[in-house]
Parts: structure tokens; sequence; C-alpha cells
């Protein structure tokens, strides 16, 4: 395929947040002596996922009800896990310095968590202007519409489109789009339930994100 628009997720992708944000959730809601599902599995089948759908999941599933801070406090929260530990994905600023075609960001988590977290790892810079969050839209992955939106913004037609992810929901979206999905699933993480159902859904299957560079030509 010839590209001309490569659009990253964030949480994953970019910046290694994803699995300490969830973990996070995860203990919010076992402290509300809520019998949830191991942390492994509870990150797997949620990742990717708006946090309010999540917590819609559960609230019918185990008869509970959150708070109206609850989401509130979990951005809080999760942000202080992120300023002790948050780091950019292996490779992925090489990406950044060497693709030779434009690039974006469409993410599923709010515009300010985005920025925070692309401030404390140094990547902002890279993305500034290049930023669409679901919550801007009002509409979050799988639905297509904020990876169409990005790439109408970015003058590039769909179907000219690489989209990174690393959840099913992201793949989904993108080829919804009519784009070309990667799934990023760590060497260590191969092979995985995540794997698999990224490979199944469609998407070529990336182990480093140093492969991006094989495929935006």
């Amino acid at each position: 395929m010839k590209c001309d628009l490569v659009i990253f997720d964030c949480d994953g992708v970019v910046v290694d947040t994803e699995t300490s944000a969830l973990a996070v959730l995860h203990q919010m809601i076992v402290e509300k002596k809520v019998p949830i599902e191991p942390t492994e599995v509870f990150i797997e089948n949620s990742r990717g996922k708006k946090i309010a759908t999540i917590l819609e999941t559960v609230s019918k599933q185990h008869s509970v009800e959150f708070p109206e801070n609850f989401i509130g406090e979990f951005r809080a929260r999760s942000l202080e896990a992120f300023e002790k530990d948050i780091t950019p994905i292996d490779g992925i600023e090489i990406v950044l310095k060497e693709l030779k075609v434009p690039f974006c960001m469409g993410s599923n988590s709010p515009l300010e968590l985005i920025e925070s977290c692309l401030s404390l790892t140094g990547l902002l810079h890279h993305f500034k202007g290049k930023i669409f969050s679901a919550y801007q839209l009002n509409s979050w992955k799988p639905d297509p519409y904020l990876f169409k939106f990005a790439a109408d913004t970015m003058g590039v037609p769909h179907e000219r489109c690489i989209v990174v992810e690393d959840s099913l929901c992201g793949v989904q979206a993108a080829l919804a789009a009519s784009m070309f999905p990667l799934g990023y699933v760590c060497v260590d993480e191969i092979p995985s339930k995540r794997h698999t159902a990224l490979k199944n859904e469609g998407a070529i299957i990336i182990s480093d994100m140093r492969e991006v560079l094989n495929f935006a030509v």
C-alpha cells in the first residue's frame, strides 16, 4: 500500500501507561469491595476501552454504582503513577525521528491526559497540533470516526493511512475506517490472548516499534 500518514494510538503504543492506568482502575474497583477478576485478566479485557464503558460493564455485572467523582479520582491517581514510572515505548523515539511521512495521534484518552503523558516522556513536541482525542469528538473507538476525522484533518485519504494500535477496539476502528492496522504486541507477550485477538481481527503484528518504518514507505 501507499502510506501517506501514520496514526499512532497513545497509551501502550507511544507511552507505556495503559497497564499502569488499568492496574490503578482495578485497585480502585477492588477498594469498592467488588469481586472483580484478577488484575491481569481485567487489564486484557479492558485495554483500549473508554473508562466510562469499563465502569458501566462492571456496574451491570456486579450491581454496583460508582460516585460521580470516580473517574476524576482515577485520572488523578493514574497521573501520580505515571509521574513515578512512565516511559516511552521502546523504539518510538527513533520511529518519530526517522519517519518520512506525516504522522499524528488518535487516542481514546482526554487531551489533557495525553499531553501530560507526552510531556512527561519528552515526546510532546513531536505531536504538537497533531493530537486527536475521542473526548473532543465525543466518539470513541471502536467507532472509526476518530481516525477518519484525523485523516481528513491531515488531508490524507483513509486508505492511505497506517494505524498503530495495541488494542482490539483500536484495530476494529482502523479497519472500519478502511485503514491498514499494525498491532503492537511486545515480544514478551507473544503468544498471548491479545496477540491472537489482534491477529485474528486482521492486524499485522509487530513486536518492535521500529518495524513501523518498514511499512511507512
